[in-house]
């Protein structure tokens, strides 16, 4: 059997499972009617303890039905977490990514963008290497969406 090809299937066959909890913080960038959520992911390990990671801030529209534990607000955080993966590893420096987001790099308000989603983004990539180990996390990068 071929492992998993899609987000939703890795998650399934890795057992990861998400537990969350609405907190009352009101990103200024959401607008009115976002939810922030504290999402702890779980996965087993072959030797006893869960491997977990936390997402302190995850942030939906409105729209979106989160929050139920289920096998859906896994997949909706690891597909967030791939594409901060998918930017961490693309930029060597924050002055690339504004480049290529069309971010002026001499305003310091946009400046000051690029390096904050740079260091977000290096962060959460950090933090899914480590809740997935080397080999699992090269093979979720290459899982399409």
């Amino acid at each position: 059997m071929s492992g998993p090809v899609d987000i939703r299937e890795f998650v399934e066959y890795h057992d990861i499972t998400a537990e969350s909890e609405w907190t009352p913080v009101q990103r200024w960038d959401w607008g009115q009617g976002s939810n922030t959520w504290k999402v702890k992911l779980s996965r087993p390990r072959a030797r006893g303890k869960a491997a977990t990671m936390t997402v302190p801030k995850f942030t939906t529209g409105s729209a979106l039905q989160f929050g139920d534990g289920g096998v859906d607000d896994a997949v909706m955080v690891m597909e967030s977490l791939q594409m901060d993966a998918h930017t961490a590893e693309a930029y060597d420096y924050p002055q690339e990514l504004a480049d290529d987001y069309g971010m002026d790099w001499f305003d310091r308000d946009e400046r000051l963008k690029a390096i904050n989603i740079f260091r977000g983004c290096n962060s959460e990539k950090r933090k899914l290497e480590k809740f997935l180990g080397d080999d699992l996390y090269e093979e979720f990068l290459e899982l399409e969406e």
